[in-house]
């Protein structure tokens, strides 16, 4: 019986100590995001679809195009989580879709006629995970 309750007990601190170890709190870390915003089309009329994502441009790098600098996982884990989409500075839209350059669509509602500066961030899933961000603004364009 004693054995029983030690190779338990073992098992449960063998568990806990697992579990401390994958605290994505603990990782820390820098790195940096190129890219620009993309909005397509750039022409828009009220409740028309937009879509927003991350392309290339504005950089001059050998190694980076768009997207991130260094390591892009860590543990397994992406390291930015998600980037969002500002319309004149307020968010509109985000997307994680990593595989397709954090596209997502957005319908143009409550946006008024005129031209319309659209900028990104990026959140990183790590707590102590500072992301540097070049992303260049795109423009959007709402006609009556």
């Amino acid at each position: 019986m004693k054995k029983c309750l030690f190779a338990l007990f073992a098992i449960i601190c063998g568990l806990f100590l697992v579990a401390s170890c994958s605290d994505d709190d603990n990782v820390k870390g820098t790195t940096t995001f190129y890219g620009k915003v993309v909005v397509n089309p750039s022409t828009v009329k009220q409740n028309e679809n937009v879509t927003f994502s991350i392309g290339e441009g504005g950089f001059s790098s050998e190694n980076v195009s768009v997207g991130i600098s260094s390591s892009t996982t860590i543990n397994g884990k992406d390291v930015i989580k998600s980037v969002s989409y500002f319309i004149d500075g307020t968010k509109v839209a985000e997307s994680s879709d990593k595989a397709n350059k954090y596209s997502v669509s957005y319908n143009v509602e409550n946006i008024s006629i005129g031209n319309h500066v659209v900028t990104a961030k990026c959140s990183s899933n790590f707590k102590n995970y500072t992301i540097e961000e070049h992303i260049m603004q795109g423009g959007l364009i709402v006609e009556p």
